[in-house]
């Protein structure tokens, strides 16, 4: 078998992004004392984060020109899908669960629905070994979250529970109408499917931040404009420069805007260039995985022997979604059609 090393590069990109997105989980929780609320620091980081592609794509030479009024409707729609819905679902979601460890679980599905996305609208090959690959990667992550939650229970009865769960599914569908979307744009856009003529990942991670800046600039002003809230809500209502603008906020918004932002999601673009919708989604499952690694290596939580067999079980499976050998789903359900 001759060894790919440009694909072995690609999987090794997507670890490093999936690592720095765990400890992103890490940096976010580092605001959660000083009662930040998601529109202010999703706003600065997303626009730190363009504003500094920005440069760098000038600097660098690289075309940052919109080819036609189909791509810029393609932009917008990206921006809308992500940042504004997912961090918007994804930073309530998590709220009203109320369980990082359920969170986790909901949002580790993406692979499954990538996989049918890449199955219907980009007629990805994917083959049995790669399902099978998926299922082993989420139950290694169930058991590396639930595992993990040291008897945390969520308000199962409560509808805001069930709400939020539903929100959390919408940050799922969103991240991955975003990677198909994504998908497009690094293959040519919507005019041609030359690779010569696609758009870097710098580029469209830039646009994809300065345009969702501008979504997100009305509801943080909005937010400020309504002191009238509730005394206990989990956020400050009022812009206060004493907590926004010290050291111990700014550090994680920093480190949330330039690594996980700018530095990620370029990267990410790129492997889902290279890798598909639905084998780059796999990736997105084991996120939780290095979250609880990363907090075992800080000293900030244990892991049991379950946990680890599972973190295990998940990369195993992750491997196997991999997987280029074995029976098409595409070529396995025509078979069965025509035996019927």
């Amino acid at each position: 078998m001759k060894f790919d090393v440009k694909k072995m590069g690609v999987y090794l990109l997507s670890l490093l992004v999936m690592c720095l997105w765990g400890m992103s989980l890490i940096w976010t929780d580092r605001l959660k004392p000083f009662r930040i609320p998601p529109e202010y620091f999703l706003t600065f980081r997303i626009f730190v984060a363009g504003m500094v592609l920005l440069v760098f794509n000038w600097l660098t030479g690289q075309s940052m020109k919109i080819r036609s009024w189909r791509d810029f409707r393609l932009f917008l729609l990206i921006s809308l899908f992500e940042p504004l819905i997912y961090f918007l679902a994804e930073s309530y979601g998590l709220f009203l669960v109320d369980s990082p460890s359920i969170s986790a679980l909901v949002l580790g599905l993406n692979p499954v629905f990538a996989l049918c996305f890449g199955i219907l609208f980009f007629r990805e090959k994917i083959r049995l070994i790669n399902v099978i690959g998926l299922v082993l990667t989420i139950c290694g992550l169930a058991f590396v979250v639930l595992l993990g939650a040291g008897g945390e229970t969520a308000a199962c009865e409560s509808g805001v529970y069930y709400l939020g769960i539903v929100i959390l599914l919408v940050a799922v569908l969103s991240e991955v109408s975003y990677a198909s979307m994504t998908k497009r744009l690094t293959t040519g856009g919507t005019e041609t499917a030359d690779e010569k003529a696609s758009y870097s990942p710098s580029v469209i991670v830039m646009y994809q931040f300065l345009i969702g800046t501008v979504y997100m600039i009305p509801m943080f002003l909005l937010r400020h404009e309504n002191p009238g809230m509730a005394t206990d809500v989990p956020y400050l209502v009022t812009f206060d420069p004493d907590v926004y603008l010290s050291w111990d906020v700014l550090y994680p918004l920093l480190a949330l805007a330039l690594i996980c932002s700018c530095l990620c999601f370029s990267l990410w673009a790129f492997c889902i260039k290279h890798l598909g919708v639905a084998k780059s989604g796999n990736f997105i499952a084991i996120t939780p995985v290095f979250t609880a690694l990363l907090c075992w290596i800080l000293g900030r939580e244990t892991l049991t022997l379950l946990q680890w067999l599972g973190i295990g079980l998940s990369i195993f499976g992750l491997v196997l979604t991999q997987s280029t050998g074995g029976l098409r789903i595409r070529r396995l359900f025509l078979k069965r059609r025509f035996i019927r």
